[in-house]
């Protein structure tokens, strides 16, 4: 992926880019799976780009337990300028959760530049600023859903709540998945094998469907008798002895 074809360069001709580019000497950085890309707490205005792969903004408590604040696929933005708070004894990276190239720039450089109308191209970085604002609303936003995630009581609720938001509010349909199950458990903040007997039983109860493709809400959890707080145990419960019966 190109940068001109990435969120924060929407709007700006590709020629303009290019110079852009050079001015604030734009470089780029190849990760392994799994390497820290930076962490945060270093006071830096360092903006990173994730042209390819995939990245995540991981957060690792006092005992070591990690919660993923946030996926980082191509054309996502992440910056200390955009971070989460920190409690004492906690720390929040930014790791390559696959094989990523990653671009970098300074975002005071785009406003010390701008203000001193330095080159030609400084319409571009003033239309790169306007794009970095707007992104800091549209991640209030974000912010927002992931707080209605963490305030669901139950792992069922918390899935439920997590494609709704993917589906935009809709009750069917099919969310992608970009991230693995591991990644998903850390995100919604629970424990991987509960939320696959979760998940497991939510399919049992004709509720969705799971594929290597992605989680398929096929019934409205809204309509009466759907009570999202419920698992409805008993009948869950023989469709599993069902199930397990022919596979003897």
């Amino acid at each position: 992926m190109k940068l001109s074809e990435t969120e924060l360069f929407r709007g700006i001709p590709e020629k303009q880019c290019v110079k852009i580019e050079k001015c604030l000497n734009v470089h780029i950085i190849d990760y392994k799976k799994g390497e820290t890309v930076c962490v945060y707490g270093e006071g830096t205005t360092r903006i990173g780009i994730v042209l390819t792969g995939r990245a995540a903004i991981i957060r690792t408590d006092v005992d070591g337990y990690e919660t993923l604040l946030e996926n980082l696929p191509e054309s996502a933005v992440f910056s200390e300028l955009l971070s989460y708070a920190k409690t004492a004894g906690d720390s929040i990276l930014v790791r390559s959760m696959e094989k990523s190239q990653i671009a970098y720039l300074d975002y005071d450089k785009i406003r010390e530049n701008c203000a001193a109308k330095c080159t030609e191209s400084c319409s571009g970085k003033e239309k790169l600023s306007t794009n970095f604002t707007d992104m800091l609303i549209n991640r209030a936003g974000m912010m927002s859903q992931r707080i209605e995630i963490l305030c669901c009581h139950t792992i069922r609720e918390k899935i439920l709540c997590y494609c709704r938001l993917r589906l935009k509010g809709s009750s069917f349909g099919t969310v992608r998945m970009t991230m693995t199950m591991t990644e998903l458990a850390k995100y919604l903040n629970t424990d991987r094998s509960a939320m696959m007997r979760e998940l497991r039983n939510m399919r049992l109860a004709g509720l969705i469907e799971v594929n290597r493709h992605g989680i398929k809400l096929v019934s409205d959890i809204s309509a009466p008798g759907n009570d999202i707080q419920k698992s409805d145990t008993a009948d869950t419960n023989r469709k599993i002895n069902t199930e397990k019966k022919k596979r003897i």
